[in-house]
């Protein structure tokens, strides 16, 4: 499996990216999920479906989305400190 971590207005969910029984294209998605930086912006479909692995340090930990398509609408460099509402990034590394 991959795994990627997707920010939205409902917080983060996890897409997965399975590799074991794919098809072309399912493992095409699992190699582009594989690449992808922490900031990349991202179009996903897929179906909801409930996590086996519960994370109820998350909003949406009761769910994952099983991925059937993606498209990198923008990729992106590694930013410097993750993007996040607390940081201990000082403010020159921040500007």
């Amino acid at each position: 499996f991959a795994f990627v971590d997707l920010r939205d207005r409902y917080g983060i969910t996890q897409v997965v990216f399975p590799k074991d029984g794919a098809d072309e294209a399912g493992l095409e998605r699992y190699q582009l999920a594989k690449g992808m930086g922490r900031e990349y912006v991202v179009k996903v479909t897929g179906k909801v479906v409930e996590r086996i692995a519960k994370n109820k340090d998350r909003e949406t930990g009761e769910i994952e989305i099983v991925a059937e398509s993606i498209e990198v609408l923008n990729a992106s460099s590694t930013p410097p400190f993750k993007i996040e509402d607390v940081t201990d990034a000082n403010e020159d590394t921040r500007m």
